[in-house]
This record gives structure tokens, C-alpha cells and sequence, in this order.
């Protein structure tokens, strides 16, 4: 049985024959991969696949005809030679009439989902829809930067194999959220964010940073893999897409390949981004320079740009690892959720980032009073995020505990005299609650300027409800 309803089968993989031989057949591994893996996120999904050997090209194009009547999503596996061959390229343009049917038909919305396995030739003409649907790649440029390529192939090496598999989740992914669009389940978005076009060198990268953005729920622009630069419109597009977003990404790669319109175009999203922000009142854009050890000619100019201009401005850049790149734009974004958040919270939590898996013994008390705490990450005593602890302060009848679980009296101390809790010192408005290690120092700590409460108090729990002004609850 289909995923979406009204529709026989989920997806149409349409590929060029010889792309499935050999002693791998990449694309049959392809499909089972497929389908086992969106079987254990969604659950069974119906997936053609042409494994017919037809005599006669009529009963070929009937059946095939009949496969695209009934399927819901498009997948093109495009080899080398897939816009060399006709059964192709008439599955293609098939399929492109039925999708642009389906705009009227809501109910029978179809969608378009290419997969790069090769690059198509340098003079291949590629249709303008191929161009603007979000795809996978599954290939990579070996050494980076020149043309030479390197196929992601099971059977060629632990490191392909490895590759492989992480495209292929990211597909899944891609076509998880797709699917689920489509059934009309919704998601509610923790954010968007602005995740610039960059060329075809950084798309591996840029996928993966998207994958990652969309697994932890954030809508992602622009919707489509690649802005068609060439439209009379690209610019106003650009511009609605970075107005959407909360924060504003924009990977750029210190070479450029000799191909000059990446730098330029990349620097036309990034000018356009900093004044959308500004205007706005939203964070400055985040930038990723991608092997920054030594520019070359193309991309020197949007370098330097990027770090004496655009930092001036505020703009941050990271030239290290895309991990740590992810961790710190992970973290951005979670800040700028709790500053949406604190509006409609009566109660902050502040605790030291190393204290984390502390955390849920408090949190678990606040919620079972139906308090859900607004969160406050430090790093020693200096918040995460300055302006969302600027912005609590500011609350009036805001109240704040602090969890004091790993760190030493000294930390309390400064702590306490530091910007972040001078707004909330008193009894009425500040609570310490002393989770393990029960230190001495902890029995022993006493001030007039907050209310203490060791966790393994008789009362600890009528302690806290009565800081709250929560004692009905029971």
C-alpha cells in the first residue's frame, strides 16, 4: 500500500539502464536502501522501478505511461548519459506535464526529486526544473576543485561505501519531510533559516548542514537546491527568502575553481543579507570560509570582504571544522528560540553549561508545577546568549532560580555579582537550588539576597512552590 493517499506508487525512479549493471547494481541497491530506510521513519512506500524487459517499444511506453499516471514523486537517478537517452527523457518530460497539471490539483500535488550520480556533460542541456529541484549528490570531485570524479559506489572502497550512506540519508531525509508535506502531516518549524546557494564544489557541504538544520526541525530557504541565477527574477526571490528567516547562513569556499560567478553570487546573498538583518532588527549573518588556508585570485576579494567589511558590521565568520561550524550554529539558533520564548515565561533557569545533565532533577520540579522555565546557558558566569539575559532582566515579576550543582562557592559569589542576576537579587525573585554534589560548602552557604534550597531538604519541593507563589498546586 502507498504512503499518500490517491496515488499507487510513491515514487518513480527513472534511470538509465546500464546505470543498474555490473557486479553492484547501483540503482536496485539504491531503491532497497530506499525503501527499507523511509520504512522504519514513516513506514511501507511503494516504489516503482522499470525492471521489465519489454519486447516492443509500445508495450514498454504503455506500462510506463500507466507507472506515471499513478506516482506521486519523480526521482531522476541521473548517470552521464541519462539526458542521452530517449526512454528517459521521455519519462521525464512525462512526468514535467503531470506536475504541472497537479499545480490545480492540490489533492494530487506531485513533486521532483533528482539525484546526481555523475555530473551530466559540460554541454549537456539540463531542464531548467532539474535545475531548481533539490537534489542529492552522490559523487564527489577527486582532488576538490578539479573535474575529475569520483563515484559514491558500494563495491569500490569502505570510504565510498561510507559516502554512500550518508547521501542516501540525506535523500531520505530530503524525501521523509517531502512525503510528509505532501500527506499533509505538519510540522511546526522551530525557526527558518537562510542557507545560501553556493556552487556545485560546496554542495555536499551545504547538504549536510541542511540535513542537520532540518532534523532538528528548522524550515530551510531557499526551498529549491539552487536559485536559477539566469530568471528575470532570482533577485526578488533572494530577498523574500532572506526576509523569512531568523538567521541568515552563508557558507563561501576559498577557491573558487576559476569559476568567478560563485564568489560574486555568493557576495550579492551575503550584501543583501546583512541589510535585510539590519533593517529588520535580526542577528547579523553567520559565514563558514571553507578551506580558508590560502584564497586563491577568485574568491580572495569575497574573503577579505568578509573579514575586515562584513565583520566591522558585526557579521561572524568561522574558517574551522564544519562540526564545530554546526555546534555554534546549533547554538545560535536555540538562543534566538528562548528569546522568542521568554515573552510568555514567568520563571528563568540559569544554569552552567557543564551542569546540563543536572538539569532535568529541577526541571522535572518546575514542570510538574506547569512552569516551563525559561532556559539561561552560561559559560562560567557570562551567558550564552547576552541579549536574551539583557532581555530577562527587563521582565517585571520574572522570577529566577539558579542551579547550583558542580561549581564552586566562588562561582556562586561572582555570580551573583555579576550583570546577569544583579536584576533579580532578593528573596522574592531569586532562589538558589542545590542539586549533587552536596558539598559542604553548599550545607554551609547562606546570603540575604536569595532563598536557598538543598535538594535533599524534607521540604525542598514546598520550598520552591512557596518562591513561586505556587502553593495551591499539589
Amino acid at each position: 500500500m502507498s504512503y499518500l493517499p490517491g496515488f499507487r506508487f510513491d515514487l518513480f525512479l527513472s534511470y538509465r539502464h546500464d546505470a543498474d549493471q555490473g557486479p553492484v547494481k547501483w540503482v536496485s541497491t539504491f531503491r532497497e536502501r530506499v525503501h527499507t530506510s523511509l520504512k522504519s521513519r514513516i513506514g511501507d512506500v511503494e516504489i516503482y522501478k522499470d525492471d521489465l524487459n519489454l519486447v516492443g517499444s509500445d508495450h514498454w511506453r504503455e506500462r510506463i505511461v500507466e507507472a506515471l499516471d499513478h506516482s506521486a514523486i519523480f526521482v531522476a537517478i541521473l548517470s552521464g548519459t541519462y539526458y542521452q537517452s530517449s526512454e528517459c527523457l521521455f519519462e521525464l518530460e512525462s512526468f514535467l506535464m503531470r506536475l504541472k497539471e497537479s499545480n490545480d490539483s492540490p489533492s494530487r500535488r506531485r513533486a521532483l526529486l533528482p539525484v546526481l550520480k555523475h555530473p551530466p556533460a559540460a554541454d549537456e542541456p539540463v531542464p531548467p526544473e532539474i535545475q531548481a529541484a533539490q537534489h542529492v549528490q552522490f559523487f564527489d570531485y577527486d582532488p576538490p576543485g578539479s573535474r575529475l570524479v569520483r563515484e559514491f559506489d558500494l563495491g569500490a572502497s569502505r570510504e565510498a561505501a561510507l559516502q554512500f550512506e550518508t547521501a542516501l540519508q540525506r535523500f531520505v531525509a530530503e524525501l521523509e519531510v517531502k512525503l510528509n508535506d505532501m500527506r499533509g502531516v505538519a510540522s511546526q518549524s522551530m525557526g527558518t533559516v537562510f542557507l545560501a546557494d553556493v556552487g556545485i564544489d560546496q554542495s555536499v557541504s551545504r547538504d549536510k548542514i541542511k540535513a542537520d538544520l532540518r532534523q532538528r526541525g528548522y524550515t530551510v530557504l531557499p526551498a529549491a537546491a539552487k536559485y536559477l541565477w539566469t530568471g528575470d527574477h532570482v533577485l526578488d526571490q533572494v530577498k523574500a527568502d532572506i526576509a523569512k528567516a531568523d538567521l541568515c547562513v552563508h557558507p563561501i569556499s576559498a577557491a573558487c575553481s576559476g569559476n568567478l560567478d560563485i564568489p560574486q553570487r555568493s557576495r550579492v546573498q551575503l550584501d543583501m543579507a546583512v541589510e535585510a538583518m539590519r533593517a529588520a532588527g535580526k542577528p547579523m549573518p553567520v559565514v563558514w570560509i571553507e578551506r580558508d588556508a590560502s584564497p586563491d585570485e577568485g574568491a580572495r576579494e569575497l574573503v577579505q570582504h568578509v573579514k575586515t567589511t562584513l565583520a566591522d558590521q558585526g557579521v561572524d565568520h568561522w574558517s574551522g571544522s564544519m562540526e564545530d561550524f554546526k555546534t555554534d550554529l546549533v547554538a545560535r539558533l536555540e538562543a534566538l528560540l528562548d528569546m522568542r520564548k521568554a515573552a510568555a515565561l514567568e520563571v528563568a533557569m540559569v544554569f552552567e553549561a557543564k551542569d546540563v545533565e543536572a538539569t532535568p532533577e529541577l526541571s522535572d520540579l518546575l514542570v510538574g508545577l506547569s512552569i516551563e522555565p525559561e532556559r539561561v546557558k552560561l559559560d562560567g558566569t557570562s551567558p550564552r546568549n547576552p541579549a536574551l539575559a539583557a532581555k530577562l532582566a527587563t521582565r517585571k515579576g520574572l522570577r529566577c532560580v539558579v542551579l547550583w550543582a558542580g561549581e564552586s562557592e566562588e562561582w556562586l559569589s561572582e555570580l551573583m555579582d555579576s550583570e546577569v542576576l544583579r536584576p533579580f537579587l532578593g528573596k522574592d525573585s531569586l532562589c538558589i537550588y542545590c542539586v549533587q554534589p552536596y558539598t559542604a560548602d553548599k550545607r554551609a552557604f547562606r546570603t540575604g539576597r536569595a532563598q536557598i534550597i538543598l535538594g535533599t531538604a524534607d521540604d525542598h519541593l514546598g520550598q520552591l512552590r512557596r518562591f513561586l507563589g505556587n502553593d495551591s498546586v499539589q
